[in-house]
C-alpha cells in the first residue's frame, strides 16, 4: 500500500499556473498584459443597407398608406394606375447625416401632419439606433387612400 501512496503524491495535480508559466494576480491592481492588435478603420454603410432601413421604418409607420387592389394582367396596360407605395430616395449622405426624399399616400382620416411627423421620428430614430446617423426626411404627399 505504501507504493500506491507514494504514486499518487507523483501524480497530484500542479498548482495554478505551474503548467503554463502564468501566475493568477495577487490583487486587482495586477497590470493586463498588451492587447496583441489595435481595431482601426472606417466604417461605411451602403446606400442599399441605408434605404433598407429607412424603408422599414416608413413600412412600420401607421397611416402610410398602399393600395390593396391595382390592375393586373391585360387592364393594366389600358388603364392609367397610381402607384400608391412609398417612394424613397436618398438624396445626400454626410458622416452624420443622411437626407431622404420620400414621396407617400397618407390613408384617409388621418391627420396629415401627425403621420408626417411620427414618418420623419421614426426613420430618424431608426437610423440613429442602428447606424448612429441623424436621418432627414422630407416628404410629399402625394394623395390619400
Amino acid at each position: 500500500m505504501s507504493e500506491h501512496k507514494e504514486f499518487r503524491k507523483e501524480t497530484s495535480v500542479p498548482k495554478a499556473g505551474a503548467v503554463t508559466g502564468h501566475k493568477p494576480p495577487e490583487d486587482s491592481d495586477a497590470e493586463l498584459p498588451p492587447v496583441p492588435f489595435e481595431v482601426s478603420g472606417d466604417l461605411v454603410y451602403a446606400d442599399d443597407a441605408l434605404s433598407t432601413i429607412a424603408q422599414h421604418a416608413i413600412d412600420i409607420t401607421d397611416g402610410i398608406g398602399v393600395l390593396a387592389k391595382q390592375p393586373t394582367g391585360i387592364l393594366s396596360r389600358f388603364t392609367r394606375h397610381k402607384v400608391a407605395t412609398p417612394q424613397l430616395r436618398m438624396k445626400s449622405k454626410t458622416d452624420t447625416y443622411i437626407t431622404f426624399d420620400v414621396d407617400v399616400w397618407v390613408s384617409y382620416g388621418m391627420s396629415i401632419t401627425k403621420v408626417c411627423d411620427q414618418l420623419q421620428k421614426t426613420v430618424s430614430s431608426e437610423l440613429r439606433r442602428i447606424t448612429g446617423k441623424t436621418g432627414v426626411v422630407n416628404i410629399r404627399v402625394r394623395g390619400l387612400v
